[in-house]
């Protein structure tokens, strides 16, 4: 959870950057929590709590695709 925190609070700081189209912040943090507590139960899967940022070229249910375009 932690080091979700950081990396929305750095996208958050850098939004003039605008890297990002939709950070999903709140399901960002659930899926964090999750994980927690899977490393707790020692149940973590491989790359679990990898932080990844996704291009907008693949499609992904719930976020928007625009592959880099204002069309």
């Amino acid at each position: 959870v932690e080091e979700v925190q950081r990396c929305l609070g750095n996208a958050t700081q850098r939004a003039d950057l605008n890297v990002f189209l939709d950070l999903q912040s709140d399901a960002a943090l659930v899926a964090a929590e999750k994980s927690d507590r899977r490393f707790d139960d020692d149940t973590a899967r491989p790359l679990e709590g990898m932080v990844v940022a996704l291009k907008d070229n693949i499609s992904t249910t719930g976020f928007r695709l625009t592959c880099g375009s204002k069309i």
